[in-house]
């Protein structure tokens, strides 16, 4: 096998092996942002403009190089007298990077067309979720003891300063009740329970720094309920000995022999004699 043949075939299994680096296309467009802001300082604007547009469309560039290539883009065709094409190329950077200024000693034409621009990008908008609470519904308590309620808060905005308990026993009027704050965005509070009311009924108000309501959970109309009313324990009547047979048997018992002991007693005459409810006659 001549030097030929070994050289492709090696070159081949290389290839095959993926052991050869083929230049990517972000490098190229890479260097077409170098070579168009050297031409670009070299005062060459007509060459500068087609190698930063190409830069400019560098999808997987740095964010910062994309930036680089349309504020250059911009000045090159101010200075070519391209207003339009320099708003385009301002108005494209702005959208990418909303926060970007012009250098100090920038030129007043360059400068004028770029706040152009600027007044027709949109400053951002932040949508933030209004501020919201949440409550997991409490079984009923001991007898005895108080009650404790919890609630967490999402406040992405961060006004929700303080959060109100507002309780009542089952007809009378609600109250309030600051709660406490036991962790981020979480709050607590302990109601005691009067005597002999059988349920609590309650909902949250959460407020900012003036007072104002921004959130609540539940209402008057229709409040959480927990029940307060003790469980009364039911004694069962299967031991009693009301119901074995030896002490009706010792009743009966007794029974005959009080009617003996008075039928000796009378002569043989007949008798009455009562046990409470029951009546018993002997003759």
């Amino acid at each position: 096998m001549n030097r030929e043949r070994l050289a492709a075939y090696g070159l081949g299994f290389v290839v095959a092996m993926g052991l050869v680096v083929f230049p990517r296309d972000g490098a190229a467009k890479s260097d077409a942002l170098e070579k168009g802001r050297k031409l670009y300082e070299e005062l060459e604007y007509e060459k500068a403009i087609p190698l930063l547009m190409t830069a400019a469309a560098d999808s997987i560039a740095p964010k910062a190089d994309v930036v680089e290539a349309f504020e250059l883009l911009g000045y090159s065709n101010v200075a070519m007298g391209r207003e339009a094409a320099a708003l385009e190329a301002f108005i494209k950077l702005l959208k990418i990077d909303r926060s970007f200024t012009l250098k100090p000693r920038t030129s007043p034409k360059i400068r004028a067309i770029f706040d152009r621009a600027k007044s027709l990008v949109p400053d951002e908008v932040v949508v933030v979720a209004p501020p919201s609470l949440s409550h997991v519904p409490i079984s009923t308590p001991r007898p005895g003891e108080p009650l404790r309620i919890d609630v967490t808060v999402a406040d992405a905005s961060r006004r929700v300063k303080s959060v109100t308990l507002r309780h009542r026993s089952a007809g009378v009027l609600f109250q309030s009740l600051p709660m406490r704050e036991t962790g981020v965005g979480r709050f607590s509070a302990t109601v005691d329970i009067a005597p002999g009311k059988t349920a609590v009924e309650y909902y949250f108000l959460a407020r900012d720094e003036r007072g104002i309501t921004v959130a609540a959970l539940r209402d008057e109309e229709v409040p959480f309920r927990v029940s307060t009313r003790a469980t009364t324990p039911v004694v069962k009547a299967e031991g009693s000995v009301f119901k074995r047979w030896w002490f009706w048997a010792a009743i009966a018992g007794a029974a005959g022999i009080s009617a003996t002991v008075a039928v000796f007693a009378s002569g043989g005459s007949s008798s009455t004699t009562d046990y409470g409810n029951t009546r018993l006659i002997v003759k």
